[in-house]
């Protein structure tokens, strides 16, 4: 489990590969049906994984996958891929899904793993604002401690 974090940009992100991220993490988690990636601060928990020292080697990883999706969007939509629309994002993740680079897939996968990480991860870690996801799958936050554990109360007599 990471250390509690505070949420912060990584500061090898560009401002268009950090908007480039927000948007994608918004599009695995989408806020159709209840709380997603935006409410969750998934993104910035992946921001803030990221700016940890045990994952800093990922960094070109993620800036490499990032700079493929602005590329595959400007070339197949002419624009950002924040800009566009969300069938028109998931096009544009489909074509980055299709690529037979190895790396491109294994950036594909870590970064829905984190995002989901930062969708119900302990709030602690950067993510899972307000305990939003958890409340979203049915896990009752109150009366948790931030690492996602039962608060320990008072201590109880046994009879």
């Amino acid at each position: 489990m990471m250390g509690a974090l505070t949420p912060r940009a990584m500061p090898d992100l560009t401002e268009l590969q950090r908007c480039t991220l927000a948007a994608v993490a918004e599009r695995i988690l989408p806020s159709e049906d209840g709380p997603g990636a935006l409410e969750t601060g998934a993104a910035s928990y992946v921001a803030a994984a990221l700016s940890e020292e045990r994952l800093r080697d990922w960094g070109p990883l993620f800036t490499h996958g990032l700079d493929q999706i602005e590329e595959i969007a400007h070339q197949a939509l002419g624009m950002d891929f924040s800009a566009a629309g969300p069938d028109q994002q998931d096009d544009v993740l489909h074509r980055l899904q299709s690529l037979p680079e190895p790396a491109i897939r294994h950036f594909f996968t870590r970064l829905i793993r984190f995002c989901v990480e930062g969708f119900v991860g302990p709030p602690g870690s950067g993510g899972n604002r307000d305990g939003l996801g958890w409340r979203s799958v049915g896990y009752p936050p109150d009366g948790m401690d931030i690492d996602g554990c039962r608060s320990a109360g008072p201590a109880q007599e046994t009879p």
